[in-house]
């Protein structure tokens, strides 16, 4: 199972009255962690799994903007300015993760200027994220974002396979399944993935990454830039 980074460094920073307040929990499909508008009151951590934060229209429709998997945490914008969620945050792929309150996490950030350096990072990257994403889907066509997407999930949870139904994977891309599952067949007739019933196996990243859109790898670049320590830690940052 891959740690969290943020856990990682929690205890590298020997912070025991911090990590001896985690407490782990399931992440199931589907489990809420934020509503738009909901006050912050803890920092989850993902160890295995990832969180999707999307935006929520009028019609019940939901767009990706962000995922957070182990290199990252959900909540820690509450250190920056407002504790309030602006969007919301549920459990793509399931998992494990670990909860702190954010009260604990804020007097270790205040304590250690590292740890809010890595957290100001982290924000920093969902942003990045959020933007990209909006130019993403504005101008790529869905065979390449949804390339970008399989791989950008399969290096958060460091795994090819993806416990996903195509129908969430539609819902995350704004998409039609109809859509969605014409595309999704023709790289299964390339062997570049394999669909079963909810789950998605990447069979040739190398081919994945050559009809990914420029995102992957500008996003992945994003990373190592705003987190340079990270790189021998987590897939998402390797070369």
């Amino acid at each position: 199972m891959p740690a969290n980074v943020f856990i990682a460094a929690l205890r590298e920073m020997t912070l025991p009255e911090t990590t001896e307040r985690l407490n782990r929990i399931e992440m199931r499909h589907g489990d809420l962690f934020a509503e738009a508008g909901d006050a912050i009151d803890r920092v989850v951590f993902p160890m295995s799994g990832m969180i999707s934060i999307v935006t929520r229209l009028e019609d019940g429709d939901a767009v990706e903007a962000a995922m957070v998997g182990p290199s990252g945490a959900l909540g820690m914008a509450a250190l920056f300015g407002p504790a309030i969620h602006i969007n919301t945050a549920f459990c793509q792929i399931p998992g494990e993760a670990c909860t702190l309150p954010i009260g604990v996490f804020q007097q270790a950030a205040d304590a250690n200027p590292r740890l809010r350096a890595l957290a100001l990072a982290q924000e920093q990257y969902i942003l990045a994220q959020s933007q990209q994403a909006a130019a993403c889907n504005a101008r790529h066509q869905l065979s390449a974002r949804m390339a970008t997407w399989l791989l950008r999930a399969a290096d958060e949870v460091d795994n090819d396979g993806l416990k996903l139904t195509q129908e969430y994977l539609a819902t995350m891309l704004g998409v039609q399944r109809t859509s969605l599952c014409m595309a999704a067949g023709q790289f299964q007739e390339r062997n570049l993935i394999n669909v079963r019933r909810g789950r998605i196996n990447l069979l040739d990243r190398t081919a994945l990454e050559g009809q990914a859109c420029e995102c992957y790898r500008s996003l992945r670049a994003q990373y190592r830039r705003l987190n340079p320590q990270h790189d021998v830690q987590v897939r998402v940052a390797a070369g």
